[in-house]
């Protein structure tokens, strides 16, 4: 019996150890990945925006790469340390790399120039400056030829990159070479190594990726065609699809906005915030009671920014409403303070300074205070 208790004990504080071992990993993963914010995204903006059109079209054409790349090796590269592949649907465990996060910090140019010659140099037989027929992909030939020893630091650059696509940085909004392919929906549609010469196959155009064309002595990049749905191609290449995760009941449509998954450490540990359409508006659907709840927009709607001081926000259902704070009524498009008596305004509670009052007001105060009462 006693045997029976010190078990049962010793499990408990080992699940406890587990538990705080897990908190402080997060905690740290969270402090080591605070930089990537809303005042470096500011910071890629501007960047972006002052770049010339050559400029602009040059990252475009290398995260049109970059994104073809991350199709494939999220589909077929194995993790070192499972043997895992197909992350499709969410994103391995890494240590994500230090020397990664040091460079990208510094501004988007760094950030991407980094990436792109690393993975660059180490895989010539895709990204080459020779002309010649195209590559035909397979997975056994792409398994063989990319080395998984660098799969932390390649997933670290996915994660930054996926995180740059929730938070729409306008250069990723439409990519090229995005109708090359090699990513499936359904893990049933991977081909197992055993098909060999029934393994499917995917062109990647090295040939015209390696010729730059020349218009008026004016040298241009050639690009292939984009996927003009904003952000749909870096979202399928970078991202995962958090909603196969979460199916939605009754057969409704899941949905992954971007702006509710905007934070590295949430994307890194796989936290997608996702949903299902409600047919009321102003309704979000909950999978953790499995029905559609009223949206606060007073949790993010400041009406005295929308309409001006005195006004706050009131929740109702479906909906919101921006009304007079208490101790104000509405009057000439604003809120004035509630006349008591003739110079004598009330503002709320714990609003009025301290007053003295002649004998005379304090008795028409209490006479008014025992009315409404």
């Amino acid at each position: 019996m006693m045997s029976g208790r010190f078990n049962l004990k010793l499990s408990f504080v080992l699940l406890l150890t587990l538990h705080n071992l897990a908190s402080i990993e997060h905690r740290e993963e969270k402090a080591f990945l605070s930089d990537f914010n809303q005042t470096l995204l500011k910071k890629y903006a501007s960047e972006i925006k002052s770049m010339r059109k050559y400029v602009r079209l040059y990252y475009m054409n290398i995260l049109g790469q970059l994104a073809f790349y991350s199709r494939i090796y999220r589909m077929w590269i194995e993790q070192p340390s499972t043997m895992h592949s197909n992350f499709i649907y969410s994103f391995p465990q890494i240590n994500f790399s230090n020397d990664l996060r040091e460079v990208c910090i510094q501004g988007f140019k760094l950030c991407i120039d980094s990436i792109w010659n690393d993975i660059k140099k180490r895989n010539v037989f895709l990204f080459t400056s020779v002309i010649y027929d195209e590559f035909i992909i397979r997975k056994s030939e792409i398994r063989r030829l990319v080395h998984h020893e660098m799969f932390d630091y390649d997933f670290s650059a996915i994660y930054l990159l996926c995180w740059m696509t929730m938070n729409s940085i306008s250069i990723l909004e439409k990519l090229p070479y995005c109708n090359i392919q090699p990513i499936v929906t359904s893990v049933s549609d991977e081909i197992t190594e055993n098909e060999g010469a029934n393994e499917k196959e995917y062109i990647w155009p090295s040939r015209a990726l390696a010729r730059n064309l020349t218009f008026n002595q004016i040298t241009h990049i050639t690009l292939g065609s984009f996927d003009m749905e904003p952000f749909r191609c870096a979202k399928s290449s970078f991202c995962v699809n958090g909603c196969n995760l979460s199916p939605c009941p009754e057969n409704g449509t899941c949905v992954l906005k971007s702006n509710y998954n905007e934070d590295l450490v949430g994307i890194y540990w796989n936290l997608w915030n996702v949903s299902r359409d409600c047919i009321e508006p102003g309704y979000i659907f909950r999978f953790d009671v499995n029905k559609c709840v009223d949206i606060n927009e007073c949790l993010y709607i400041n009406c005295e920014q929308t309409h001006g001081e005195n006004w706050e926000c009131v929740n109702l259902k479906g909906s919101y409403s921006c009304v007079c704070k208490l101790g104000f009524n509405p009057a000439n498009n604003g809120c004035l303070p509630i006349q008591i008596y003739h110079g004598l305004s009330w503002k709320g509670p714990a609003f009025a300074g301290v007053e003295k009052f002649s004998s005379k007001k304090t008795v028409l105060i209490v006479c008014l205070l025992l009315t409404a009462w």
